[in-house]
């Protein structure tokens, strides 16, 4: 079987511009998460895996901004407990860093202080 993460490499090798493909997979995997989990993923392999898809854009795009544009990461994210959701907070908050992001509109300072 195909797992989400292999899907968003794919889709980010085969058209690193369209954003919207991404955000289809991570919808997908949301949506799964929706009709199954009560309320946080709490199995480690699970975890991982989530943490790991979530990785993906992040690696990809060299603007983190660009992740910010995927309507579906927050509510990935949101399925995860502190820690690990910590753990991808501190990879964007890295990412911002290492590329000397600018950011100065409202709205994706919004975006990022909210996920």
């Amino acid at each position: 079987h195909c797992r989400p993460t292999a899907l968003v490499r794919f889709a980010l090798n085969f058209a690193p511009d369209r954003l919207d493909y991404v955000d289809s997979i991570l919808s997908v995997c949301a949506d799964s998460l929706k009709a199954n989990i009560k309320d946080k993923v709490t199995e480690r392999n699970a975890v991982q895996a989530i943490v790991d898809l979530l990785s993906v854009p992040m690696q990809a795009y060299s603007n983190v901004l660009t992740v910010l544009e995927l309507s579906n990461y927050a509510s990935l994210l949101s399925y995860l407990e502190y820690e690990p959701r910590k753990r991808v907070a501190l990879n964007t908050v890295r990412g911002v860093l290492k590329t000397k992001t600018d950011i100065s509109d409202f709205n994706h300072v919004d975006r990022l202080l909210t996920f």
